[in-house]
């Protein structure tokens, strides 16, 4: 019986081993790139490709049926896109790659961010210990499982991880369990490349034409077709006079966003376009959606915004074609400078038939 219990005696022992062979690791390679799946529950498995630069920058692209996700930390700036909504969010940068509570995505609770905790042993309380279990093999590579049991007034659970030879981890199976029951997280990892260095470039996440920010008040909108409206509560944002609204032709009304890239490209655009819709028998009006002249970028705002919820833009650009009785005739959403001509074309036609 002695060799049987020496070597359980072993096993238990090497589980200090391996969470230091893990610290030993990290303090490494404390900038690296990894590819890793997400998996919880019965939902789809969640692909990420995650780099992390030394508690400074941070990018992370995430995709799985109906998702396409990406979020970039910088010292210039905090941004995340959600490709399968159209949609962005932007912050000011406020120091490190800790992430905010996602207001466009739950994806942010996939991505493995404990691996900033520079080791594992950092992952539990002070009290608790890993414990090695057994052999394992992951992605290909040789590891030693090791797990802590975590207990507490409120719940617990169980962390099973798998790190190989190199110290690094390869699987995390996180279960969590509290009186309302209890949860499993499971992360898979390959390809971890050590970087001494990161271009800028790696961190860029440019915004696409077409995609709204978040910060837009959510409208139950666009004003259908059909719709009167009163234009009157504009004001010239460079005077704080009156705006008088066009009405001796049909007028197409261009509603941008102040926060919004897509809407700068399209008042880039229509201000090009405005000698052909005027040949076409319209008349061009851009006006900014902003509730102060600070934020309108020198355009006609509505401080009331009883006009702009009149017309209610769920998203920036939404251009509005209305006739000379004021009522809405045709209207488009988005601004894509890749299909710029065709949305050309369709708004010269809509005012020819407007005429």
């Amino acid at each position: 019986m002695m060799p049987f219990f020496f070597a359980l005696l072993t096993h238990a022992e090497s589980g200090d081993a391996v969470v230091a062979r893990n610290s030993q690791a990290m303090r490494r390679m404390p900038t690296f790139e990894v590819q890793y799946v997400s998996k919880v529950s019965l939902r789809p498995d969640i692909q990420g490709d995650l780099i992390l630069d030394q508690g400074k920058r941070l990018y992370c692209h995430s995709t799985a049926p109906g998702i396409d996700y990406k979020i970039s930390i910088t010292p210039q700036l905090y941004r995340e896109v959600d490709e399968r909504v159209r949609m962005y969010d932007e912050y000011p940068y406020v120091g490190g790659d800790q992430l905010y509570p996602s207001r466009i995505s739950p994806i942010q609770k996939t991505m493995p961010m404990w691996l900033t905790a520079h080791g594992v042993q950092n992952l539990i309380p002070r009290t608790t210990k890993f414990t090695f279990v057994k052999k394992s093999t992951v992605n290909g590579r040789g590891c030693d499982h090791i797990r802590a049991v975590i207990t507490g007034p409120m719940g617990g659970g169980t962390m099973d991880i798998d790190i190989a030879a190199d110290g690094l981890v390869y699987r995390m199976d996180q279960v969590t369990t509290s009186p309302e029951g209890s949860s499993e997280q499971i992360w898979e990892f390959k390809k971890y490349t050590p970087l001494k260095s990161l271009s800028a470039s790696r961190f860029t996440l440019r915004v696409p034409d077409g995609f709204v920010p978040y910060a837009l008040n959510v409208n139950a909108g666009p004003a259908k077709i059909g719709t009167k409206l009163n234009l009157s509560g504009f004001v010239d944002s460079k005077t704080g006079k009156a705006w008088p609204v066009p009405t001796e032709r049909p007028l197409l009304v261009l509603v941008a966003g102040s926060d919004s890239a897509p809407s700068s490209s399209a008042v880039r655009q229509f201000s090009k376009w405005q000698a052909q819709i005027r040949q076409a028998g319209g008349t061009l009006a851009i006006v900014s959606e902003a509730a102060s002249a600070a934020e309108a970028d020198g355009l006609p705002y509505n401080p009331s915004q009883k006009s702009i919820e009149q017309l209610a833009a769920p998203a920036t650009p939404t251009m509005y074609l209305v006739d000379r009785a004021g009522k809405v005739v045709n209207l488009w959403m988005g601004f894509d400078s890749h299909s710029k001509d065709k949305l050309l074309q369709d708004i010269l036609k809509a005012l020819s038939a407007s005429r």
